[in-house]
Order: structure tokens, then sequence, then C-alpha cells
């Protein structure tokens, strides 16, 4: 009877594969190229200018707001006495010799104004976030292709290097274990490096809608209400310390701007 319910709570999960690779080719992102999409395709910026139009059309309108209506009205009457119809027509025209609508009108010049520059504050709050992903991606791009290309291999070399020397009795076991720390660090590294970068890469190719990549405070940064330069920076500032961090283990030290691996080996007699 467990082993029925067990089977009832807890079914078997289909084995499947994830489409794609983490690794692959990480080629350099032209700025021109991704700024321009970006512009093309924002629909933050789309938004923007849409209430530009808005503003626009609303300026008409008040515009034609001192233009009374005119009004007409028809009355009939009928006298039974007389056995007599009359009837009369009343029009009015209301004159606007004060009010002539410049408050409005006025107010509507102001939306107008204020429009266009919610598009420019826009537009530079997306450039700043796009140079500081393209800033993480080409930084993740370049600890990749250090770590797998020159890290990891001299990683996994003296790795069989000290179990060679191991196996001779050449090397003590200990060193062993730090050869294979070292190399898993390296491995945990580059997957890490990895990650970042199909991240960042994802942030840029999706216009930079990272709402569900990032916390929720960061992703609405393009959210806030016009004037709140503040609250922007604050949330640009905490893009920029989430991207400053470390993601090299302490094994993968830097040195005169390069990052190298510190081998301990000894290939003296055991």
């Amino acid at each position: 009877m467990e082993a029925a319910h067990e089977r009832r709570g807890c079914p078997d999960l289909a084995v499947s594969t994830v489409a794609g690779e983490l690794d692959g080719e990480t080629p350099p992102l032209d700025w021109d190229a991704s700024w321009q999409q970006l512009l093309a395709a924002s629909p933050q910026v789309q938004a923007a200018r849409v209430r530009i139009e808005h503003s626009r059309n609303e300026y008409q309108r008040e515009k034609a707001q001192p233009w009374p209506n005119v009004n007409v009205q028809v009355v009939a009457e009928r006298d039974q006495v007389q056995q007599a119809t009359q009837v009369s027509t009343l029009l009015s025209v209301p004159v606007p010799v004060f009010n002539r609508n410049q408050g409005n009108i006025a107010h509507a010049v102001a939306d107008i104004h204020e429009a266009a520059a919610e598009v420019r504050r826009t537009e530079l709050a997306l450039r700043d976030l796009l140079a500081e992903a393209f800033r993480r991606y080409e930084t993740a791009r370049a600890q990749v292709e250090e770590l797998r290309d020159e890290i990891l291999p001299d990683a996994e070399e003296n790795l069989e290097l000290t179990a060679t020397g191991y196996k001779a009795g050449e090397i003590a076991f200990p060193q062993v274990l730090t050869a294979r720390q070292t190399y898993f660090q390296s491995s945990l590294a580059l997957v890490e490096a990895l990650v970042e970068l199909r991240k960042t890469r994802v942030e840029i190719d999706g216009l930079m809608l990272t709402g569900g990549l990032n916390p929720a405070t960061i992703g609405a940064a393009l959210q806030s209400q016009p004037g709140m330069t503040n609250r922007q920076q604050r949330l640009l500032n905490q893009v920029q310390e989430g991207a400053s961090k470390q993601i090299l283990p302490p094994a993968l030290q830097t040195s005169g701007g390069r990052s190298t691996l510190a081998f301990q080996a000894d290939t003296g007699a055991g």
C-alpha cells in the first residue's frame, strides 16, 4: 500500500535534454546596431512617443474650445381660443470675450514639451542600461575566453601532472586534492561566466526588458514617474553594483591585468 501511495503521489518524471548549449560561440556585439534596434523596437520608447501624439491631440482640442457651440431652440404654441399657431425661435451664441481658454491651451503646450522631454529621458535611461549590459557582456566574454582557452587547460594539465606524480610516489596526496579543487573551481567559474554571458545577451536582445531576469526594483527602472531622477539613478546604481561582483573563485587571482591560475605542484621527491 505504501509503495502504491508513493507511486501515485510521486509519479516518475520524464528525463529530457535542455535545448541549446551553454558553451558555444561568443561573438562581439555591434553597439550601433544594438542601439538602433533598441530605439526602433523598445516598448518604453514607443509608449513615450505615443504620449507626445496624445498631448498634441489635446492641444488641438483645447484650441477649438474657445469657439462656442450655437444653441437653437424652436418653440411652437397653439391658441385654441383664437385657433392660431405661433412658432418662435431662440438662438444663443456665447461670446468668448474674456475666457478664450488660455489656461488650458498653455497647459496643453506644457504637456507636449513634457512628453518630448520624457522621450529623451527614456532614451538616455535605455542608453545607460544598454551601455552597462555591453560592459558586462564584454567582461564575461573575456573571462569565458580566458578560462576556456588558458586557465582551464592549464588546470587540467596540472591535475594530470600531479596525478602522475602521485602514482610515481613523487607527490603527496594533499597536493592532488589541491589540483583537483583548482580544476573544479576553474570549471565552475567557466560555467558562471557563461551563465552571465548568456543572461546579458538575452537582456540586450530582449530590448533591456529585464524584469524576468533581475530583481523587480531593477527591472522597473524605466517605470518611474517623470522627474524621479534620484530613484532612477539609485536603481541604475543597483544594476552596476550587482554587475561588479567577482565571478572568479579565489584560486583565480588577478595579476597585471590578467587572470592567472596559481598552481602548487611539488615535483620533488616524496
